[in-house]
């Protein structure tokens, strides 16, 4: 059974123009020794949701935002990207994120799929180096 210990910390908050109102589903991974918080922000149902990271020195914080804008927000085959999840692999790490079809964006026919991509971490930044 889990249970809850010592008091809310906030490791962020939506202080950069791209991320409008919200920051929302976070996760943090470890990539050898540095931990990063991802999240998603800005209306899902708009082109400018995206994923953005956070570098952070314990699990508590600090956590620093190294760029004004969103790690990602497109590829190719997806718009509005957002709800990233990881598996780490040495310094790689595979992510599962969902994200409308090109063209499909907050219309009434419009369909979020499920996206694959990597995150290479070996210049010591995420960098998004495929995708699917």
């Amino acid at each position: 059974l889990l249970s809850v210990t010592g008091s809310p910390t906030a490791l962020i908050t939506n202080d950069q123009a791209w991320e409008a109102d919200v920051v929302e589903g976070p996760e943090m991974i470890q990539v050898g020794s540095q931990l990063w918080l991802f999240y998603s922000a800005n209306d899902w149902n708009t082109a400018n949701y995206g994923v953005g990271y956070a570098k952070c020195a314990s699990i508590t914080g600090p956590c620093t935002k190294p760029t004004s804008s969103a790690l990602f927000t497109s590829t190719p085959d997806a718009v509005g990207t957002g709800g990233q999840t990881f598996v780490i692999q040495g310094t790689r790490a595979g992510m599962a994120y969902h994200g409308w079809m090109p063209g499909q964006v907050n219309t009434s026919t419009g369909e979020r799929r499920l996206y694959a991509g990597t995150l290479d971490f070996s210049s010591g930044v995420p960098v998004l180096i495929a995708y699917t």
